[in-house]
């Protein structure tokens, strides 16, 4: 999972970089259709989080008081980072009020949108104690059932919402600072798969992910060409496609079986995978401190310009912000804010 863990973390950053991309060239355009392309890509990512933290968590007998101390940990990372934003954003923009948004913290997520999984993951260090127990009293019938209710059918009821645009409510709503059971529904799913990994066969999760990945491309595309403008309902993570497509994924890297023996590779795997919820957290300071623009031998590169552009400026807020993180990783009192597990 730690491989896993470095490449969700890796497409995170391209979620953040790529959606100019896709947003700001015309419709149906070569460059338009490949930034769609890219952004579907990208969609397992947070799935991808949310199983990994089922596999490791769920069945497990945790304490209250472990719980609660590793949410006061996962919260502490969270104020920390979202104070960061404030302090950057009024220094290079000059917007907001730091008292004001400080206070605000509490309430709502800070000034970048992706803080959101935070407050999360607080609530999933809360809640970890009486889920894990769920877990374990259930049969596998049950668990698949809870799946089905909590996240399947109502996401699926959402897709329709939103391929027609009704006027409708959402059953599931992305983003809240709370967990709700389509969240729940995605640990228990990465649990199952985790526990199952050596029953289930390689091609199923292939073609889980190639289904996945090519239903949230056609339907992004139509509903976008029947709308008129860049849509993202279908890349929202509780998309029932987007999980299947990191159910296929998460089978894929939970059966491939790396060698035992030590190495430079894999020691630099698990140091960095360790830091992957730091990465998350980070990442959008590089974006915001380095900027869209990069001139090279005298060509200008911008991010939004094409997927190629968007791809080297990724790999540019990736590795700055291992550089920046891999030291204060080292220091006692403050790696806990970049090794939130």
């Amino acid at each position: 999972l730690d491989v896993l863990k470095i490449i969700s973390a890796l497409m995170i950053v391209v979620i953040h970089a790529s959606s100019g991309v896709y947003n700001n060239h015309t419709l149906g355009s070569f460059t338009w259709k490949t930034g769609l392309l890219l952004n579907a890509f990208t969609r397992f990512a947070v799935p991808s989080f949310l199983m990994i933290t089922g596999a490791l968590v769920l069945g497990k007998d945790i304490s209250v008081k472990k719980a609660a101390r590793k949410a006061v940990f996962a919260g502490v990372a969270l104020l920390f980072w979202s104070f960061s934003y404030i302090i950057i954003r009024k220094l290079l923009w000059g917007e907001g009020d730091v008292l004001q948004d400080t206070w605000m913290l509490l309430f709502k997520r800070g000034p970048s949108g992706h803080l959101w999984y935070g407050y999360l993951l607080v609530w999933i260090y809360l809640f970890s104690p009486i889920l894990s127990a769920l877990y374990r009293a259930l049969d596998e019938k049950q668990r698949l059932y809870f799946v089905g209710i909590a996240l399947a059918a109502p996401s699926i009821i959402d897709g329709i919402i939103g391929y027609f645009s009704l006027d409708a409510q959402f059953l599931i709503q992305p983003y809240f600072i709370y967990l709700n059971t389509g969240y729940m529904a995605v640990m228990f799913l990465g649990k199952i798969i985790y526990d199952h990994q050596d029953k289930w066969k390689g091609w199923m999760g292939a073609a889980a992910m190639v289904g996945g990945y090519c239903i949230t491309v056609g339907l992004s595309f139509f509903v976008s060409r029947r709308t008129g403008a860049s849509q993202h309902t279908f890349f929202d993570e509780l998309q029932v496609s987007n999980v299947l497509y990191a159910a296929g994924v998460m089978l894929l890297m939970c059966r491939l079986k790396g060698s035992d023996r030590k190495s430079m590779a894999k020691t630099m795997i698990t140091r960095i995978s360790e830091i992957s919820l730091g990465i998350y957290f980070a990442h959008v300071l590089a974006m915001w401190i380095f900027g869209n623009d990069l001139y090279i031998w005298g060509r200008h590169l911008n991010l939004e310009n094409s997927v190629w552009e968007c791809l080297i400026f990724v790999g540019i807020y990736f590795v700055l912000t291992i550089l920046f993180l891999w030291p204060v990783s080292k220091i006692p009192g403050l790696k806990k804010l970049v090794k939130v597990s």
